[in-house]
């Protein structure tokens, strides 16, 4: 567990944000007894960086999983859709059949 000290110096460090506290680092701003302290910080905000991008890359893959299933079941509604049509069509024709040879009957007929 962190001490006070070493908290309220974290909180410094927050104010300050990763960049400009790794840029401090490199340029050895901070004294021998204080860059373990910064090391940790650091690697703390790693962490929770880390965590983050995981955890946007769970949501971002959550998301497509919905975005495919919707897909396939749009894809599934328009086949099904073209099936209807398509027996549609077949009546039509049947009906069209049936009329010509019924108008071709009539024509020898009345004749």
């Amino acid at each position: 567990m962190p001490t006070q000290e070493t908290i309220d110096f974290w909180e410094k460090l927050d104010l300050l944000g990763v960049d400009e506290v790794r840029l401090r680092l490199a340029t050895k701003k901070y004294g021998a007894h204080t860059v373990p302290l910064v090391r940790e910080w650091l690697a703390r905000q790693d962490q929770i960086l880390a965590k983050e991008a995981k955890e946007r890359a769970s949501i971002s893959e959550t998301e497509q999983v919905d975005i495919l299933r919707s897909s396939r079941d749009a894809a599934w509604a328009s086949a099904r859709a073209a099936e209807q049509a398509n027996s549609l069509s077949i009546g039509a024709i049947i009906v069209s059949v049936v009329a010509l040879i019924v108008s071709t009957i009539a024509l020898f007929v009345v004749s």
